[in-house]
């Protein structure tokens, strides 16, 4: 009786679900629901029965981590969300709860043939598979949908030589390693580490750490693991900021004695302090050299408040009223005017007086000036910026606003003037044809027409002797135009004089090397005088003043090559290397102008260049020498394992090793300067490459020195 009220419920609710249900999944059902025929109807139709017969989306389930330890399910809220005026936790809350007391009664749990078309031995609906991980099955995911698995893409590297080509040479500079973004960051380090009131203020002296770690592979960019407890939120904010200064401090001292050729910034701008520092600023989209400077600079005045950055390091400008700290200038070159070359103090007149309603003048001025240039024109392949060696900044100080002004508004009458002369010369040069709109030179047009009336030079053709009382008509226009034209452009060009004259006001000559032969024409004579001490055309490419003390200014034609020339190459190129090269200021400038569409310039007064440098801490000094000893490691493993074994008869032993080594390259080649890319294996004749990817015809150079670590004193091989 029982089986046939069953059968009779499995045909009705078959019936009522007008086939909806195959039989044996109404009776599956029914027997989920104890046989109550009411209750199945119900449930089927309140959960929409009919759409769980199609495959299962695939889809993330967080049902598993909502549940109670026995698979119960609770309503609850998301574990992380983060309420306005909270304070964080100290750790996420537990997903699970267990505030409920044990239950005696037995709970039955549901069977597991419960849910539709899965059968025992079969994978979804009807045997049709769905994977939840596997290969990609689509052309195209809508990545919104994606979770757990993040979308990255492979980081960018720089690579690096091998040890014996990152020896540091004798006398010769260390540098920053470029980073993969092209980011100009290690390039200013580098550059204000010549700086000496820069270098001692990033030493920052007043934080000193009882000890600096060490990792044998930090100058690639591993940070150096410190363990330290954190208290409150405001303990963790100044532990990021001493974080920062002390990774500074230690790249200060690797420029100052590592015999390493170059070291990288990554341990700087990829640690978490860096990150969340930018990010309490809000400047985590900026630059690193931007974000640096923010960083560092707030880091330093927190943690030395007796130390003031304004008119020191840092200029503060009145922007139309409004008071403004700043480290750099960014400024873009506009070549609006083909006719005349841009100058430096054109760019910043261009960026700090862009018209009436934005004048800015510097209220303090910084002892050092970063400016960075970029040419707006970027499908140019040159800043094509005049740079002097010796900087005015009168012209921008507050102090001399008042004649700076009145200068400017001088010079915007001159412009409207030589607006209108030059709108008056299109009129009469040029005639525009009606029918094609383009515009024709007058001047040519007559004198095609004085040739048309012409005598022909075909004999049978008769001559019109009228012609010569229109040709002389025509002349006279012609010398009525020109006359008109050669008045307009000598007006133009006395204006263009008398402009020239208030531009250079407070203005050096653009192509003197030195104070001492300028010709400043000035009402008042300059008081605020820079000179180029640094310059980084690309990212990879430096150029740093530091006057040679064994070099004879009388040797040299052009004067002395106070300035290196510093180039990581490691594009286009089979393996990177460092390139030196001893160059005269003349190279820097033109460089500077000529090399890329991009300058970042460094300009010192002379308090910042006289300032005498501070010694490196003990702490400091050792960390370097433990990363030398480290480095001395490296250039030993590096050589090659002696092995017992005798040269045949063809062997050739007419050069040796220690002849590598060709004294015709000169200085600024050898060790890092080019340094054997291949090292160990390399061959004599092997080619060296200069920065430009050409063969320079010279051999490879093997040079390795070791530092003797208790003297410092630096021994060749």
């Amino acid at each position: 009786m029982a089986d046939a009220t069953i059968d009779e419920n499995v045909e009705m609710l078959h019936t009522l679900t007008d086939g909806a249900l195959p039989k044996d999944h109404c009776l599956k059902f029914l027997q989920t629901y104890n046989n109550d025929l009411n209750e199945a109807l119900n449930k089927f139709y309140d959960n929409d029965f009919s759409s769980l017969k199609a495959q299962p989306e695939t889809k993330w389930d967080n049902t598993a981590f909502q549940a109670d330890r026995y698979g119960q399910q609770e309503e609850m809220p998301n574990s992380f969300q983060i309420f306005p005026h909270s304070a964080a936790p100290s750790r996420p809350p537990s997903r699970t709860s267990h505030h409920s007391g044990g239950s005696t009664t037995q709970t039955p749990l549901p069977s597991i043939e419960t849910t539709i078309d899965q059968e025992s031995g079969v994978i979804g609906a009807h045997g049709a598979a769905g994977p939840y991980f596997g290969p990609a099955t689509k052309e195209h995911y809508d990545t919104s949908q994606w979770a757990l698995v993040p979308t990255s893409t492979a980081a960018e590297l720089v690579p690096d030589p091998l040890p014996s080509s990152r020896k540091r040479e004798q006398g010769g500079l260390a540098i920053l390693k470029p980073l993969p973004s092209g980011d100009y960051l290690p390039a200013l380090l580098t550059l204000l580490h010549s700086i000496p009131l820069f270098r001692n203020a990033l030493l920052a002296p007043q934080v000193l750490p009882e000890d600096y770690g060490a990792d044998n592979e930090w100058w690639k960019g591993t940070p150096i693991q410190t363990t330290r407890i954190v208290g409150d939120a405001a303990e963790a904010d100044r532990q990021w900021e001493v974080d920062i200064l002390i990774e500074t401090q230690r790249l200060m001292a690797f420029l100052d004695s590592s015999d390493r050729a170059y070291a990288s910034v990554e341990a700087l701008v990829q640690s978490e302090s860096f990150s969340r520092l930018a990010e309490a600023l809000q400047i985590h989209n900026q630059p690193e050299l931007f974000k640096f400077l923010m960083i560092w600079g707030n880091a330093y005045t927190n943690n030395s408040p007796m130390m003031g950055l304004n008119g020191v390091l840092r200029s503060c400008i009145n922007a139309s009223g409004e008071q403004v700290e700043s480290w750099f200038l960014d400024a873009a070159a506009v070549h609006s005017n083909t006719e005349h070359p841009l100058t430096i103090y054109d760019v910043l007149d261009q960026n700090l007086f862009p018209g009436q309603n934005g004048i800015a003048f510097v209220t303090e001025l910084s002892n050092v000036l970063i400016l960075k240039l970029a040419r707006s024109d970027r499908n140019s392949n040159s800043l094509d910026v005049k740079i002097p060696a010796t900087l005015y900044a009168d012209r921008y100080m507050e102090a001399n606003a008042p004649q700076i002004e009145a200068a400017l508004q001088e010079m915007k009458q001159y412009k409207d003037q030589i607006h209108n002369i030059e709108v008056q010369t299109e009129k009469i040069r040029y005639h525009e044809d009606k029918k094609s709109g383009k515009k024709l030179d007058g001047l040519q047009l007559l004198k095609t027409s004085m040739k048309a009336f012409e005598p022909s030079p075909i004999p049978d053709i008769p001559y019109d002797p009228e012609n010569e009382a229109t040709i002389r008509k025509i002349q006279k226009i012609y010398e009525n135009v020109e006359r008109k034209l050669a008045v307009l452009d000598a007006e133009k060009q006395k204006l263009q004089d008398a402009l020239k004259e208030i531009a250079s006001d407070f203005r050096a000559p653009i192509d003197s090397s030195s104070i001492a032969n300028t010709d400043n024409h000035s009402v008042t004579d300059p008081k605020t005088i820079f000179q180029l001490r640094g310059v980084s055309t690309r990212p990879n490419t430096l150029y740093l003043y530091q006057p040679d003390p064994g070099a004879n200014p009388m040797d040299e034609i052009d004067g002395p090559k106070d300035w290196w020339k510093i180039v990581y190459a490691y594009q286009q190129t089979d393996e990177p290397y460092i390139f030196h090269e001893r160059v005269h200021l003349t190279t820097v400038l033109e460089a500077a102008s000529a090399e890329h569409p991009e300058a970042l310039l460094v300009y010192a007064n002379s308090a910042a260049l006289d300032t005498e440098p501070v010694p490196l801490s003990k702490q400091l000094h050792d960390f370097v020498q433990r990363d030398n000893l480290s480095f001395m490691q490296e250039l030993q493993d590096e050589q090659p394992v002696e092995q017992d074994w005798q040269p045949s008869e063809q062997w050739d032993d007419s050069w040796q090793t220690n002849e590598w080594v060709d004294e015709s390259l000169g200085e600024g080649y050898a060790g890092a300067g080019v340094g054997n890319a291949g090292g160990v294996g390399s061959s004599p004749d092997r080619k060296r490459k200069s920065p430009d990817g050409e063969d320079d015809g010279k051999p490879m150079v093997r040079h390795v020195e070791f530092a003797d670590m208790g003297t410092g004193q630096r021994k060749g091989e």
